[in-house]
């Protein structure tokens, strides 16, 4: 209990910092209107002239001030020194603003893709596009001529899976393109993975609380769940295996061997639940809700998030997540992108993309750039990975006349 009050305080501290937007030049862009700006020049020459005719005035001044000062010379002192006090302040204002301004377009220019990222990017996307189209067509022609052979049928799935591996490997050599020179050391590791989404319910595409696969998900997420999950919970969001997963550590887009099954709950606001629990975790659970982009910073940023807008906050699942996340060897800043199915536009997978460095893509202020550059990439992703699914159920159907 005391570590879930500490973990609060700090939030709330954090909080009131980042509200102190008064100081924040974004806040006086009016200090650059042309209008202000003339207004304060003619301001400081009307002041000067002023201050050349009531010269004698202004330096005939004395200490103490006389019970009857504002009819004393001490009055054109007085007002001379606040008037140029407000002309100096307007002035630095202006600067700063300006500066801070300057400072904008600096940083703009600076966290811009370098040179070769778009011959990269037209290179890898036309090279993906077309594997992709060579891929499904493969697939359903091998289902009628190798009916029979399903070592072959194995093969063309692995085959697949490769190709989706050729992708993630794409997108990570692209965010680390891009990334190039927010790199502190030559030691960053990008990765990649690509989770699967699995919703409870009676529905086509929807699982059974009951089934056995249910059972499994639960298995490798019930760290961080809250029984029984199917009464609290909308669904899964986990990662099977390493089979679609990528890291820049390789050279060819080979499995990340070192990722183990993972699964994080999520909650839809739309499910009606019996109980429901809203620990949607920013990241992987947060982008299959919100069907947007979730992005981490820093990976204790997940804990924070958890005790500040969880519904109900379990200490064990709090201790977990400290201890899952106390490891930033791997993953320390995360960008979570769902890929939607284009039938039903549901989320069906969710695309990672970490690296053991926190600030990915410039502490995130490029993460929305990033996302709308590589949509492409993930309609075809998302392709693949539906050929992927009916290839199995085709071939299922075939295995069971």
């Amino acid at each position: 209990m005391n570590r879930l009050l500490e973990h609060k305080l700090e939030l709330t501290k954090k909080k009131k910092q980042q509200n102190s937007g008064f100081l924040s030049p974004e806040k006086h862009l009016w200090a650059l209107n042309p209008w202000w700006q003339t207004f304060l020049w003619i301001s400081a020459l009307s002041w000067g002239a002023t201050a050349s005719l009531l010269a004698n005035e202004i330096m005939s001044f004395s200490w103490p001030l006389p019970s009857n000062w504002n009819l004393h010379p001490n009055y054109y002192t007085i007002i001379f020194f606040l008037t140029a006090f407000v002309l100096i302040f307007g002035f630095a204002l202006s600067s700063w603003v300006a500066r801070a301004q300057d400072s904008v377009v600096i940083e703009s220019m600076l966290t811009m893709p370098p040179h070769d990222f778009w011959s990269s990017y037209g290179e890898n996307f036309s090279i993906a596009s077309q594997m992709v189209d060579k891929r499904s067509t493969a697939m359903f022609d091998g289902l009628v001529e190798l009916k029979n052979s399903p070592n072959e049928l194995d093969s063309l799935r692995e085959d697949l899976e490769k190709d989706a591996r050729t992708i993630l490997d794409s997108i990570i050599n692209l965010v680390k393109k891009w990334d190039s020179s927010n790199l502190r050391g030559s030691s960053v590791i990008y990765r990649a993975n690509l989770m699967k989404v699995y919703y409870f319910g009676d529905g086509e595409d929807c699982i059974a609380p009951d089934s056995e696969i249910a059972k499994q998900l639960n298995e490798h997420g019930k760290r961080f769940t809250q029984q029984p999950a199917s009464s609290h919970y909308s669904g899964f969001v986990v990662l099977e295996n390493n089979i679609y997963t990528t890291t820049t550590e390789t050279s060819s887009p080979d499995p990340d061997v070192d990722r183990k099954a993972i699964a994080f709950p999520f909650t839809d606001l739309a499910n009606n639940l019996e109980y429901p629990i809203y620990s949607n975790l920013v990241g992987a659970p947060k982008a299959v809700v919100s069907r947007s982009a979730s992005y981490v910073p820093d990976v204790k940023n997940i804990i924070d998030d958890y005790v500040k807008n969880s519904s109900v906050v379990d200490m064990k699942i709090l201790e977990q997540l400290e201890e899952y996340y106390s490891d930033t060897s791997v993953a320390h800043s995360i960008l979570s992108i769902p890929v939607r199915n284009s039938d039903t536009l549901k989320v069906s997978f969710v695309l990672n993309i970490y690296r053991n460095q926190n600030g990915l893509l410039f502490d995130g202020s490029k993460v929305k750039d990033f996302v709308e550059i590589i949509r492409p990439f993930i309609t075809t992703l998302a392709r693949l990975l539906e050929t992927g699914e009916l290839f199995d159920q085709l071939r299922s159907q075939q295995e069971k006349q």
